[in-house]
């Protein structure tokens, strides 16, 4: 059974990681080495990952799948533990299958996700960005996006946008937590966004999973 420690030094050179959740239904098209399965993700570890880890309570899968099994009574999920151990150096993180089903978990998953964006300058991709992005605070992302998303913080925060897209920010521009005044934008071709706080960039698909 491996043990946290190890389980960092796995990652210890990782630039990229992939993170494949409970609720995915296929393997993104590049894959880290290793990869993390968190949990019931495992269900998707091909026999031939013999270098990828898998980490949770086995309640989606099994604990005998798990390479590092974390306890069932804890005060974090198996996300949020992945999210508070990951190296510092990572600059690219791509989770596939967080979202869907349970409004709860995925909430939580988000709120995760925004804590690690408040302690890391990496870009996270949800489900090879076809669900959108999170973003890291005092970061200028360039990002290129054709048709309908949504733009949200989960803290006060200053955001500027600016490029091909209807609905523009300027850098005066206060979000409130979950603010409607993201809602319903329409890409164009490549944005430019600054902000002062994590957000979230969610295309359409991302409310077809609510």
């Amino acid at each position: 059974m491996m043990t946290t420690r190890e389980f960092q030094q796995r990652l210890s050179t990782l630039k990229h990681l992939t993170i494949i959740g409970p609720l995915a239904e296929t393997l993104p098209k590049k894959l880290s080495e290793p990869t993390v399965f968190v949990d019931g993700g495992c269900l998707l570890r091909p026999t031939s990952m013999e270098n990828s880890i898998s980490v949770g309570d086995g309640d989606s899968s099994s604990p005998q799948a798990m390479d590092l099994l974390l306890p069932t009574e804890k005060n974090v999920s198996d996300l949020g533990f992945v999210l508070r151990h990951l190296p510092p150096q990572i600059n690219s993180l791509e989770l596939c299958g967080f979202f869907g089903q349970r409004l709860d978990h995925q909430l939580a998953n988000l709120g995760m996700i925004h804590e690690y964006l408040l302690q890391s300058p990496a870009i996270v991709l949800f489900d090879e960005a076809r669900a959108g992005w999170g973003i890291a605070a005092k970061t200028d992302t360039v990002l290129n996006i054709q048709g309908p998303f949504s733009l949200f913080c989960l803290q006060p925060g200053r955001v500027e946008m600016t490029g091909q897209v209807r609905y523009k920010l300027t850098p005066e521009t206060l979000l409130s937590p979950l603010s409607s005044r993201g809602l319903s934008n329409e890409g164009h071709g490549e944005l430019h966004l600054v902000s002062d706080t994590p957000i979230f960039i969610l295309l359409s698909l991302y409310t077809d999973l609510l």
